[in-house]
C-alpha cells in the first residue's frame, strides 16, 4: 500500500518498502502499557517524519491501525 488512508485490522507485522517510510498514526496497544497493564505516559513516539523506517525493515507487534505519512509498506494480517 502507498496511500495515506487510515488502515484498520489485526496486523502482526509491517515491512517498509521505501527508505523514507513513516507513519502519521499508529495504534499498537501493547506498546502503550507496562507489563502490569498500567499506561506508559513517557514513551517516545514512533510516528512522524523524523522517525522513518528504512527499506526492508519489519516491525512486529499487535498493530490494530495505521496511517502512512509517506512511503510504501506491506502489512501482514494476524492469523
Amino acid at each position: 500500500m502507498d496511500d495515506t488512508d487510515a488502515i484498520t485490522g489485526q496486523f502482526c507485522a509491517i515491512t517498509s518498502l521505501d527508505d523514507a517510510t513513516y507513519f502519521s498514526a499508529l495504534t499498537w496497544p501493547e506498546l502503550g502499557k507496562h507489563r502490569d497493564g498500567t499506561a506508559i505516559t513517557d514513551h517516545v513516539a514512533i510516528t512522524g517524519s523524523g522517525n522513518t523506517i528504512p527499506k526492508g525493515v519489519t516491525i512486529y507487534g499487535q498493530i490494530t491501525s495505521f496511517t502512512l505519512g509517506a512511503g510504501r509498506a506491506i502489512a501482514y494480517n494476524a492469523a
